[in-house]
């Protein structure tokens, strides 16, 4: 399935149960057709977000929200989103 049809379906999903058991904000990450990275995330109710650089969720969003933004760059390679002297 790819990541935009998820994405519209679980969006559906959870604003069918927006006064029901569901309370998530789900993050969505895949490739699209072309091979270029997707992601998208919803709020509680199943609004979706779809975004060309980055998303955050959950109870820290403000914080993480500006870590990520002063952090994140066009075209990272993914040795550069590792954290220096990590270890990972």
């Amino acid at each position: 399935m790819k990541a935009e049809t998820f994405t519209h379906m679980l969006s559906t999903m959870l604003y069918e149960k927006r006064f029901g058991p569901y309370f998530v904000e789900p993050v969505v990450a895949g490739f699209d057709k072309e091979g270029k990275p997707y992601v998208s995330a919803m709020d509680v109710i199943g609004a979706p977000v779809l975004t060309k650089d980055f998303v955050v969720a959950g109870s820290s969003s403000e914080n993480i929200y500006g870590m990520a933004e002063s952090l994140w760059k066009p075209d990272l390679d993914p040795e550069d989103t590792m954290a220096p002297n990590s270890g990972l």
